[in-house]
Formats: structure tokens, C-alpha cells, sequence
């Protein structure tokens, strides 16, 4: 089970009121991509998170499409979204973290411990 078969998310309001909301997901994985519908409010409008539309893609990955108001000057805000396939989702954090993993560069001490002589 990867971060109990949910992704969290973190909005919070942009800049000016009309403006999308920011927001940031845990863990950034590339199972899920979200349209973000989420709009700055005036400040003393309502806080509404409408429940994501999401949609399954013929590849596994999913969209959350997400819709609602974070008014201006509220704290951030989290949510979390409960993954459609538990499965599909821990094998692509688990290759992403393995890929990183691979591509992070190395120290010239862990480089040397990596060889062997003859």
C-alpha cells in the first residue's frame, strides 16, 4: 500500500480573486493528472470543494477533474482522493521512485565503493 491508496492534495488561493487555485499533490506521480477548475474567491465568499470528476484512462492513469472556490487569503487547504486502481497506482510510484533512484548522481565515494577490482 502506497500513502494508503490516496493522493493528498494541497490548494490554496492565487494571487487575486478569478485566478486558479495552486495546487500540489503528495505523492507527485505521474498516475494522476488534474484539471484544475479550482478559483481564487473574494475573500469573504465561501470555501467549496465539489467532489473530483474522475476519469480512468485507457492506460491505467487517471484525471481528476477538480471544481470549487478557496477564497482569498485562506490558509492553505487539504484534501485527499482515494485511487481508483491501488494497484496501477503502486507500481507507477514504485517505478518513478526506482527511476529517480537511478538517475540521481552519485558521490565519487559511493561511486568507488560501487566497483570492484580483479
Amino acid at each position: 500500500m502506497v500513502n494508503d491508496n490516496v493522493i493528498d492534495l494541497v490548494g490554496k488561493p492565487g494571487a487575486k480573486v478569478g485566478e486558479l487555485a495552486i495546487l500540489e499533490s503528495i505523492p507527485a506521480t505521474g498516475y494522476i493528472r488534474f484539471v484544475n477548475h479550482l478559483v481564487t474567491g473574494a475573500t469573504d465568499s465561501k470555501l467549496t470543494l465539489d467532489d473530483p470528476v474522475i476519469t480512468t484512462n485507457s492506460d491505467g492513469t487517471v484525471t481528476a477533474t477538480l471544481s470549487g472556490r478557496i477564497p482569498l487569503g485562506k490558509p492553505p487547504q487539504a484534501a485527499s482522493i482515494a485511487v481508483p486502481s491501488p494497484t496501477i497506482f503502486a507500481e507507477t510510484v514504485l517505478r518513478e521512485a526506482l527511476s529517480a533512484k537511478e538517475s540521481a548522481p552519485r558521490s565519487r565515494s559511493q561511486a568507488q565503493k560501487g566497483t570492484s577490482r580483479l
